[in-house]
C-alpha cells in the first residue's frame, strides 16, 4: 500500500495498527476449534437433538460433551474481559452438586457475582453457532451495546481460572486456556479451587485494579480473609469457652481440600473439627455432601463412626458442603434417636436473622448508656436499617412466618433461582437471601458498613479521654466489642456469591457468640409438611404465572381451580402453586399444609384437575 496514501488515512492507520499489534488468533483459534465442533454436532446436536443452554448453573452436561464449550468459553471470557480491562473475569469449571461424570463451566462477572442474564442468550448463541468469525462478530456487537463500549482487540485483559477436582476439569481447563490466550489475553490458573473463592478472589483483585494496585490475591489471601477473621471474633467474643464439636462433610468435593487447610491454620484452636468424606472422588456427591443430606434428609456416609465420640454433647452439630463448595446445610441427630434433623437455607437465614436482632438490641442499649456515663453520642440506630429476607416461593412457610412475624425482617419473594434472589437482597441495608438447599449468603449496603466503621473509630478516639476511669473504660469497650462484633460479621459473609465456607464460619459465631444450643435452633419453628411434585402437560408454554410465581395468570381459570381445592382445607395452612418448568415439558406442583394427609390430598385433586384441562392438554 502506498506508504504517502497511508500515512494520509487516519482510519487505515488505525486499522493496521489494530492488525500488526493484535495477538487475538482468529485463524489459529477457527482450526483448533472446527474438530471440537463438529465433535459437538455430532455427539449432542444430533444425538441428543438440543443445544447446550446456559443458565444458573452456566454450561453443565456429561463431561465429554463439553470441550467444544470450554474451548469457545475461553474465547468469550477473553472478549469480556478485553471490554471490562483493567478488570479481569472469572472462568470456574465445576459441575457442584452433580455426579462425577458430568462437568460445568460457568463465567463470573468482575464484581465476583454471576454474569448478566442480559448477555446469556448471546453466550448461548457464540457457544451454538458453526461459525467462529461469525460467532466472534455477533457476540463483539451484542457485548459493544451492553457495555456501550468498544471491544478493542488489542488489549490484553485477564481471565481468572479455577476448578475443581473431577478427573475432566483439567483437561476442559486447558482447552479454556489455550482459547485465552491465543485470544491475546492473560490466564491466571488458581488450580483447584472452591467456586466461592473464585468468586471471592475475582471481586478482590479488581478492587484493587480499581485503585491501580496490579497485586494478585492468592489463595492464602482468602484463608487470611476468612479464617483470620473468625479466629479474631471467636477470641474477642467467647475467650476461654471450650472447643464445641462440630462434624463436617464435604462430599468428597474441593471443600475438603481447603477445609483441612483452614482448619489447620485458623481453626483448630476454636472448633473441636472432625472433617470426613474430605477427597474420596470415588464418592464425590455420592450418599453424602448437601445435596444428598438436604434431599433425602439424611446422614453421610461415614457419619456413624465419626459422630460415635461426639454425640452425646449437647453443643455436637454437623454442617454438610456440596461437590464446589457453594452450599452448605446443618443438622443434628434426631431427638427421637433415628434419622436428623436439617438445619436447611431457610434455617441459616433465620439464625442471622436472630444475631441482627440482638445486635441491634444490644447497640441501642450501649448508645443510651454512653450517653447517660460518659455523655457520648454516637449515631448509629440500627432499628432504622432496612434488614430483610429474600427467599422464593418454595420456602416452607413456617420459615416465612418466622422471619416476618418472630424476628420482624420484611420478607421478599422472587422467583426460582439464585440469581432473583441475590439482586434483590441489594434492596436492603443487609439482605440475607438463602434457598432451602443452603446455597445463599447475605449482602451488605456499603454505606451502612461505612457507618459502623466511622462510629467504632469515633469511640475509639474518644477513649482516650477516660484513661483511669474505669466504671468509663467498661461501659465503653462493652459497646465497642459489640460494634466490632457487628462489623465482623458483616464483613465475614461473602459478598459476590453463596459460600459454604463463609456460612460455617458465620453460623459458628452465631451459635457461639449467642451461645445457642443447637436444638434450640432447631426448634426456632417446626416446617410445615410440604411435598413437590411434577405434573406431564400437553404444553407448558401455555401456563403463565406472576413475577414471585404463587399464581397462575394465564390461562386464568387454572388459578381459580387451584384456588377451590385450597379453600375446602381452610384453617390447615394450606397453600399450593403451580409453575412451567425451566428444563422439562412438566409442570411443577408444590403443596403445603398442616399435616402430611391434607398435603396428599391437595396434591391429588390439583394434580387431578390440571391433567383434565384441555386448555393445556
Amino acid at each position: 500500500i502506498n506508504a504517502e496514501y497511508m500515512g494520509n488515512n487516519c482510519e487505515l492507520r488505525r486499522i493496521f495498527r489494530l492488525m500488526e499489534h493484535s495477538s487475538f488468533n482468529l485463524a489459529r483459534l477457527s482450526e483448533l476449534d472446527r474438530p471440537l465442533f463438529e465433535k459437538y454436532v455430532e455427539v449432542y446436536q444430533r444425538k441428543l437433538g438440543k443445544n447446550l443452554g446456559y443458565g444458573t448453573a452456566g454450561f453443565r452436561d456429561k463431561a465429554d460433551y463439553l470441550e467444544s464449550a470450554l474451548f469457545r468459553v475461553g474465547i468469550i471470557t477473553a472478549l469480556l474481559s478485553k471490554i471490562t480491562d483493567p478488570l479481569g473475569i472469572g472462568l470456574m469449571i465445576t459441575a457442584s452438586h452433580n455426579q462425577i461424570k458430568d462437568n460445568g463451566v460457568k463465567i463470573v462477572n468482575t464484581d465476583g457475582s454471576m454474569i448478566s442474564s442480559q448477555i446469556e442468550k448471546g453466550i448461548e448463541s457464540f457457544i451454538n453457532e458453526p461459525v467462529l468469525e461469525k460467532a466472534v462478530n455477533n457476540l463483539v456487537a451484542i457485548l459493544e451495546g451492553f457495555y456501550k463500549k468498544k471491544v478493542d482487540l488489542s488489549v490484553v485483559g485477564t481471565v481468572f481460572l479455577g476448578g475443581d477436582t473431577r478427573p475432566s476439569t483439567a483437561h476442559l481447563k486447558s482447552l479454556a486456556s489455550q482459547a485465552i490466550q491465543l485470544s491475546g489475553n492473560v490466564a491466571h490458573d488458581y488450580g483447584q479451587v472452591t467456586t466461592p473463592i473464585l468468586h471471592h478472589l475475582v471481586r478482590q483483585n479488581n478492587i484493587v485494579a480499581e485503585k491501580g494496585d496490579k497485586t494478585r490475591q492468592t489463595i492464602q489471601d482468602y484463608y487470611e480473609y476468612y479464617g483470620g477473621l473468625f479466629a479474631q471474633l471467636i477470641q474477642e467474643n467467647c475467650s476461654g469457652r471450650r472447643r464445641y464439636p462440630l462434624l463436617l462433610d464435604c462430599g468428597n468435593g474441593v471443600g475438603g481440600l481447603h477445609m483441612e487447610k483452614l482448619k489447620a491454620q485458623y481453626l483448630d484452636k476454636f472448633l473441636d473439627l472432625t472433617i470426613i468424606n474430605a477427597s474420596d472422588l470415588e464418592f464425590l456427591n455420592d450418599g453424602a455432601g448437601a445435596e444428598f443430606v438436604q434431599k433425602d434428609r439424611h446422614a453421610p456416609r461415614g457419619f456413624e463412626a465419626a459422630s460415635a465420640p461426639l454425640a452425646k454433647d449437647e453443643q455436637f452439630r454437623c454442617v454438610s458442603f456440596d461437590g464446589d463448595a457453594d452450599r452448605s446445610v446443618y443438622f443434628i441427630p434426631a431427638t427421637s434417636g433415628e434419622g436428623i434433623e436439617l438445619l436447611d437455607g431457610d434455617k441459616i437465614a433465620s439464625l442471622l436473622g436472630q444475631f441482627f436482632r440482638e445486635l441491634t438490641r444490644r447497640t441501642t442499649l450501649h448508645q443510651k448508656v454512653l450517653a447517660e456515663k460518659c455523655e457520648m453520642l454516637f449515631n448509629l440506630d440500627i432499628s432504622t436499617w432496612r434488614i430483610g429476607a429474600v427467599q422464593t416461593a418454595y420456602a416452607n412457610g413456617a420459615s416465612t412466618a418466622y422471619l416476618r412475624d418472630t424476628l420482624g425482617l420484611e420478607v421478599l419473594i422472587e422467583p426460582t433461582g439464585v440469581k432473583y434472589l441475590h439482586e434483590a437482597a441489594h434492596k436492603f441495608d443487609i439482605g440475607i437471601y438463602y434457598e432451602a438447599n443452603g446455597h445463599g449468603t447475605f449482602l451488605v449496603n456499603e454505606r451502612r458498613l461505612s457507618e459502623v466503621e466511622s462510629v467504632i473509630s469515633a469511640i475509639t478516639d474518644a477513649r482516650t479521654a477516660f484513661e483511669g476511669k474505669e466504671e468509663h473504660l467498661k461501659v465503653i469497650d462493652e459497646a465497642l466489642r459489640d460494634l466490632r462484633l457487628l462489623h465482623g460479621l458483616l464483613v465475614l459473609a461473602n459478598q459476590a456469591t453463596g459460600d459454604a465456607i463463609s456460612n460455617l464460619l458465620m453460623c459458628e459465631v452465631c451459635l457461639n457468640v449467642l451461645n445457642i444450643l443447637p436444638a434450640a435452633w432447631s426448634a426456632f419453628y417446626t416446617d410445615l409438611p410440604s411435598q413437590m411434585s411434577k405434573i406431564h402437560v400437553k404444553d407448558k408454554s401455555l401456563i403463565k404465572t406472576t413475577y414471585d410465581e404463587t399464581k397462575v395468570v394465564s390461562p386464568p381459570h387454572l388459578q381459580g381451580l387451584i384456588d377451590e381445592i385450597i379453600a375446602k382445607f381452610s384453617g390447615q395452612q394450606a397453600r399450593a402453586f403451580i409453575r412451567p418448568s425451566g428444563t422439562e415439558d412438566v409442570v411443577r406442583l408444590y403443596v403445603e399444609a398442616s399435616t402430611p394427609a391434607t398435603v396428599k390430598t391437595i396434591a391429588s385433586e390439583i394434580t387431578a384437575a390440571i391433567l383434565a384441562d384441555k386448555t393445556i392438554n
